[in-house]
């Protein structure tokens, strides 16, 4: 069991990790200001030399990506642009990248890059385009970053709420998540793809620990026997079915890799095109 100073210092990390999101009234949409010292500022421009640009909305049969059969791709939503042309980041858009990226489409990740990247050059004015070519190679470097990250977590796969320990370890992850979000998307992105889901974990590991350190409180400051925190976690049984959804869904949601879900993604499309099979 850890201490109460223990449990504080995590908390207090977190909530600077997480703060990043909510400085001096950023908004919940934002226009996008590309970031020069980005580190991958200078791979959009790159991947954009040589390609012609057919201009906002206009198609031709070389430039459309094209899925399965030969299908041309359209996501269900357009990115938002402002009056002057400008990348409106929003979740909009993070569905939009999404649908390329992660919708079960055959092929791998590079493939699927390249219809993006051939969506937004035809779907968007000119600076919206490239400033949502930038905002893509970030994204594809987070990716690969975080599931790298997430290999050397070990991450607790439990059937039970976990024990304080494995809590810890739930939250420090989070912690280096939200700082990889923070350096590789920039506080812009973060704030409006992820603030909501950060926030909502943040609550909840909150209520967790402090659980804990009332039950501590309860026994004289002195640290209390696992079984003595579940029997008192479940006095509460509403409060109990709660907290073992909120784990569960954060077991599943933080312990899982954009590479396991590109695949099971791929193997659900599939078998909805070919029932029979």
């Amino acid at each position: 069991m850890k201490s109460n100073k223990s449990g504080n210092g995590w908390r207090r990390a977190l909530a600077a990790a997480i703060a990043c999101m909510t400085i001096a009234g950023f908004s919940m949409v934002l226009v996008w200001q590309p970031d020069e010292k980005s580190p991958a500022a200078s791979l959009s421009s790159a991947s954009a030399s040589g390609e012609a640009r057919y201009g906002p909305g206009l198609w031709t049969a070389a430039a459309a990506p094209t899925g399965h059969g030969g299908m041309t791709l359209q996501p269900p939503v357009h990115p938002n642009t402002t009056a002057d042309g400008r990348l409106v980041i929003d979740q909009t858009l993070h569905q939009v990248i999404d649908y390329f990226l992660l919708s079960g489409q055959p092929g791998d990740r590079t493939l699927h890059a390249a219809q993006l990247r051939a969506y937004l050059r035809n779907a968007l004015p000119p600076v919206a385009a490239q400033e949502a070519l930038q905002i893509v190679d970030r994204y594809l470097l987070y990716m690969n970053l975080h599931d790298d990250l997430l290999a050397r977590q070990a991450l607790p796969q439990w059937v039970d709420l976990p024990s304080a320990a494995e809590a810890d370890r739930i939250a420090n992850w989070v912690i280096q998540r939200t700082r990889l979000r923070q350096t590789v998307l920039g506080r812009e992105i973060m704030q409006a793809w992820y603030a909501e889901e950060e926030e909502t974990i943040r609550a909840g590991l909150a209520e967790f620990e402090a659980q804990n350190d009332a039950v501590i409180a309860s026994h004289g400051g002195k640290q209390a026997d696992e079984s003595e925190v579940r029997a008192s976690r479940k006095q509460d049984a509403d409060h109990e079915i709660r907290r073992e959804q909120f784990f569960r869904r954060l077991a599943d949601q933080s312990s899982r890799s954009y590479a396991a879900l590109e695949h099971r993604l791929q193997v659900e499309a599939s078998r909805r095109r070919n029932p029979a099979h």
